[in-house]
């Protein structure tokens, strides 16, 4: 299967709303709660560090955002909120 990433933002409230999908396998529910803690992964050992999340996080966090994930059993659902700002 072809992979694919659809990305869309908008502004709502003066902050920016991006939401990310891919076309993986998505995520459980019952990993919902987990996956933005450092070294949680699915992955096979040495295939991954569980991190990418983790630090993803922590960058929105430190701009003033957060981030949110959606349980799917089809692609990975991810919506990201940044406040917005004037230049």
């Amino acid at each position: 299967a072809e992979k694919k990433v659809d990305l869309a933002a908008s502004i709502e409230d003066c902050n920016v709303i991006i939401k990310i999908v891919d076309s993986g396998p998505g995520i459980p529910a019952h990993n919902i709660s987990k996956i933005f803690e450092p070294f949680f992964t699915t992955k096979q050992s040495g295939k991954g560090l569980g991190l990418g999340l983790t630090i993803t996080d922590r960058i929105i966090r430190e701009m003033g955002g957060e981030i949110y994930a959606e349980p799917s059993q089809k692609g990975a659902r991810f919506k990201i909120i940044l406040p917005a700002t004037a230049n």
